[in-house]
């Protein structure tokens, strides 16, 4: 090594050793320079490297300052003339020739250093500069040469190695001479070619065509953009040209023997993005915050045969580990890229040795302290250290003051076989072990009480007395809330709720990013989950912790095995099952659990296509005797029979509802009760097959599949209130089986549509209260706005058929809102007007009705004038609607003879005995022989029997004839919506 180089060696190891040595570093390179002799540094070192590439050879000068240069390529010879005196270090050249450049000679001439080499000819040269770098690469000019061993490249391309992207803008004060040199330097085909784009200069988005699968990490530091991958490759970054100063200031390429690492100067308070299109990936910068769509989960692990704690990275799919040097901090960082699109590290970890940093893509480590190992594992990154790192420790045995295990490794989070062994080393019995725990647990101080629960609690728990553990383990959290977020309290307190079958809290416990890169615990969740029903999520979280299955007790495994057959065959996973039993075979079973590996066995023989050794099986499954599987057993012989249509629907029923009180309390009771209901309404027993349902529901409300019965439920209830499946059931059954399942009503119009119809339904048979029962439901808890002002006059009308105007008016006023539709306020309008009528208040019902002019406001000033015996204005307002109608031939319609029939009645009323003969004169051919035609000639005979006879007939027809019209057409209009539907 020569004098310069050791210098420089021993200042970086000065630099890198910390921030107190960096304050003196000025100081000690200069008493290092100082003890040299003034000779050495006459003339300056310049090392100088070179490597073949397929199709060119690249010389890097590396000088400690920037130097101007100018090469000249003549025939076979390349010359480059440095505006500097150095002495060229050609010992760090390749020790083997090259392949387009051969040996060098230097000279030092007018203070300038020349060098020369001979070239192949024929060739090209393209030069560039990184920092105080300078390459030259030398490659065959295919252009004027035709020699066959020569690898080529595309037509007019050569691969360049970019030290630096091509884009690379120049430093300030950068001359002309460099500028053309940069200009004219080719693009090499072997080149990654940047391509940059800006979207209405909202973002600026840099892609990077890879050809193949790369993984990549993307992260920002001090205004630094950084872009690693995994493999190497010049950079092209000639379209970066136009952009610069738009985000981005400057870019370059650092040199790296098998990794692509990009570096970008960019504007203050830039986000990055990044993601994955294809095999090519793209970065956005962009003002907006984001984060990655994948999370990275950072967490303390412990680590066998490590001290203390580690930090883990919990991903797969991760590249190497790279360390480097930031060239604008001066620190270190270990940097990670990993596979999948837009996986980063959300949220920065800062510790005393190291800081983790906040990621786009990847993981990106600051390496703070000396003796740090950044590993990569199967399953993830740990940052650790000899000594152990400076972080909080996770094992609440070390909170508590107990001991690790006794081989001197971390404690393990579940340790059954220690824990049930007790405090006495020479004593295994049960009894004698928990008397030394209570009696340890009684003379507990309050400093150490919780350690002697802790003790308790484990030892309960690893002896089967899972109650018992759970009720010390609630008292510990209780006295201390912290415990709660401590690993080892969370993962055993989570394990005791799954033991006591309460699923939904273990799995609640046991996830947490505490234990996020605890395989152990995914094992137990993948219990949890099967037990919810949520078999997907538990196959997930099985295979998660699946390489450390064998680490656990048998068993353990047993049951971990169990439960992810039954996640695995739910998700019709048949070769992971069939595998998983190879495995349970070769454990050591007991004699349910080998009745448990036959009945998993005899529904892949069912599955399979073979029935009848299915058939077999699962008889030989209840003979066992095993409570649960035989009930198992059972109800899949039910449904084998009912498949090969060797029972009925009612003889299933019968058999499943025997079943019901075999196995009570899990997923099976569920499965039972959800296949009664199906079968129950496939008989068309709707109420029963609802209300199996419900209960399987209702017992079950944690369970996944419940939110599948649920939409079944939906699904037969709209069937029937919606399709018309209830129209075959009796009234008030349907009235019974609405009410009842009320919770299933739809939200939205299609419940609006089913209260209505069968509203309907009830008001054309009579039913009228329970029709108003039904819709003062739906105004009063499901209806607002529009949608309840349309069903509250739906519902005074059947008030008024039901003889209570009162509460037909008050429903009206009650629901009136002034964003209701006008066709929606004029019919309430007219209903309103018909119950001022039915109540005699008959100023305000004309008043109402004054501003209309239709059919039925016309029919309604007749009912109002006739109610009121205001006979001149009755007369007059009936002559006028039917005008000259006597003048046509066409025959009177039913309501037009009625219309006669009581103007004929107004003028007897009236004595206008004038008026009748000429009603009659007009009319008297029309009402003959018709509807109301013997009436109308006792009214209107000219030799009538006494007047007395004449009042009371008209007397009678004018106190019934109003039910003749608007009454009638009232309950037509529910009639014929029942029809229509």
């Amino acid at each position: 090594m020569t004098v310069n180089s050791y210098i420089m060696v021993m200042i970086r190891s000065v630099f890198r050793s910390g921030f107190l040595m960096r304050a003196r570093l000025s100081c000690c390179a200069a008493l290092m320079i100082g003890m040299l002799p003034g000779a050495l540094f006459a003339q300056e070192m310049v090392n100088v490297r070179s490597a073949d590439h397929p199709d060119f050879t690249r010389v890097v000068f590396d000088w400690q300052d920037r130097v101007e240069y100018r090469p000249t390529l003549n025939g076979d010879y390349l010359e480059i003339s440095f505006d500097r005196t150095a002495t060229p270090n050609w010992n760090t050249l390749e020790n083997r020739a090259l392949r387009f450049v051969g040996t060098p000679t230097s000279r030092v001439e007018e203070g300038r250093l020349i060098v020369r080499f001979k070239v192949t000819a024929p060739a090209q040269l393209s030069h560039f500069r990184d920092g105080t770098k300078v390459a030259f690469d030398v490659f065959w000019d295919q252009r004027n040469s035709s020699d066959p061993t020569v690898k080529t490249s595309p037509a007019g391309a050569v691969e360049q190695e970019a030290l630096v992207p091509s884009a690379a803008p120049m430093a300030q004060g950068g001359t002309e001479t460099q500028q053309a040199a940069q200009d004219q330097r080719p693009v090499n085909s072997g080149a990654l070619k940047l391509g940059v784009n800006q979207f209405r200069g909202e973002r600026i988005r840099l892609s990077y065509p890879w050809e193949t699968d790369k993984l990549a990490a993307v992260f920002t530091r001090y205004n630094t953009l950084w872009v690693v991958f995994e493999d190497y490759r010049p950079v092209d970054q000639t379209r970066l040209d136009r952009f610069i100063g738009k985000r981005i200031l400057s870019g370059r390429q650092i040199e790296h023997p098998s990794m692509t690492v990009l570096v970008y100067a960019i504007m203050p308070g830039q986000n990055v993005k990044a993601q994955k299109i294809g095999t090519g990936w793209h970065i956005d910068l962009q003002d907006g915050r984001v984060v990655p769509s994948i999370p990275i989960p950072g967490s303390h692990k412990r680590i066998a045969n490590t001290p203390g704690e580690n930090f883990f990275f919990s991903v797969k799919n991760s590249g190497p580990v790279m360390v480097i040097e930031d060239p604008v901090i001066g620190d270190d960082l270990a940097i990670v890229p990993v596979a999948a699109s837009s996986q980063g590290v959300i949220q920065a970890h800062k510790y005393t040795e190291f800081e983790a940093l906040e990621t786009a893509q990847g993981i990106a480590v600051q390496l703070i302290a000396d003796n740090l190992s950044i590993l990569k594992h199967r399953n993830g990154v740990s940052v650790s250290n000899q000594n152990g790192l400076a972080i909080s420790q996770g094992d609440l045995s070390s909170k508590l003051g107990l001991d690790v295990a006794s081989n001197g490794e971390p404690e393990r989070l579940i340790d059954f076989p220690s824990w049930a062994k007790g405090p006495l080393a020479d004593n295994d019995d049960y009894h004698a072990n928990k008397h030394e725990l209570l009696y340890q647990l009684a003379n507990a101080t309050n400093n150490d009480r919780n350690e002697k629960r802790w003790r308790l609690a484990r030892f309960y728990l690893a002896n089967g007395r899972v109650r018992s553990a759970y009720g010390i383990l609630n008292v510990m959290k209780d006295d201390d809330a912290a415990l709660q977020q401590n690993p080892s309290f969370r993962t055993v307190l989570g394990v005791a709720n799954i033991l006591m079958r309460r699923f939904d809290e273990g799995a609640k416990l046991l996830t947490h990013k505490s234990l996020i890169a605890e395989e152990s615990t995914f094992l137990w969740r993948a219990v949890a989950h099967s037990g919810l029903g949520d078999h997907e999520q538990a196959l997930k979280d099985f295979l998660k912790g699946a390489d450390i299955l064998s680490l656990q007790e048998p068993r353990d495994r047993i049951r971990f095995l169990f439960a992810a057959i039954q996640s695995a065959y739910a998700q019709a996973d048949r070769d992971f099952v069939e595998s998983a039993l190879t495995v349970l075979r070769e454990l050591p079973l007991n004699a349910n659990e080998m009745t448990d590996v036959d009945y998993w066995q005899a529904l892949l023989e069912r599955d399979n296509g073979n029935p009848l050794g299915a058939e077999g099986a699962l008889e030989g499954v209840v003979k066992a005797g095993a409570r649960e599987t035989a009930a198992r057993a059972k109800l899949d012989l039910v449904n084998l029979d009912l498949e090969r249509e060797k029972i009925t629907n009612a003889e299933a029923i019968d058999q499943l509802e025997k079943l019901r009180f075999a196995w009570r309390g899990d997923d099976f009771e569920l499965e039972l009760l959800s296949r009664l209901g199906d079968l129950y309404v496939a008989q068309n027993d709707f109420y029963t097959g609802l209300k199996t349902l419900k209960l399987a529901v209702t017992f079950f409300k944690n369970q996944r599949r419940v939110a599948v019965l649920t939409r079944q439920m939906n699904r037969i209830y709209s069937n029937l209130f919606l399709s018309g499946k209830a129209d075959s059931m009796e009234p008030v059954r349907a009235v019974a089986l609405y009410s009842e399942f009320r919770e299933l009503i739809p939200l939205g119009a299609d419940g609006d549509q089913m209260a209505r119809r069968l509203a309907d339904r009830l008001v054309s048979i009579d039913l009228l209260e329970e029709a108003e029962e039904l819709l003062e439901h739906q105004i009063e808890f499901r209806l607002k706005g529009g949608a309840q002002a349309a069903v509250a006059s739906r519902l005074a009308m059947i008030y008024l058929l039901d003889s209570k105007p009162d509460k037909a008016l008050g429903i009206l006023r009650a629901t009136r809102n002034s964003q209701i539709p006008r066709d929606i306020v004029d019919r309430r309008n007219m209903i309103e007007v018909r119950a001022l009528i039915e109540l005699e208040r008959f100023e305000e019902a004309e008043v109402m009705v004054e501003p209309y002019r239709t059919a039925e406001a016309e029919e309604l000033r007749s009912d109002i004038y006739w109610k009121d015996e205001n006979w001149d204005k009755y007369i007059a307002h009936s002559n006028r609607l039917l005008g000259g109608r006597y003048q046509q031939d066409a025959v009177l319609t039913p309501e037009e003879r009625l219309a006669v029939l009581r103007l004929s009645v107004a003028y007897a009323i009236n004595n206008d005995k004038a008026g009748i003969k000429v009603l009659r004169d007009r009319y008297k051919s029309h009402m003959d022989d018709g509807l109301y035609g013997d009436t109308f000639e006792v009214i209107t005979a000219e030799q009538q029997s006494t007047d007395t006879d004449v009042r009371r007939l008209t007397r009678s027809i004018a106190s019934v004839a109003k039910l003749e019209t608007f009454m009638e057409s009232y309950r037509a209009e529910f009639t014929d919506a029942v029809e229509q539907n």
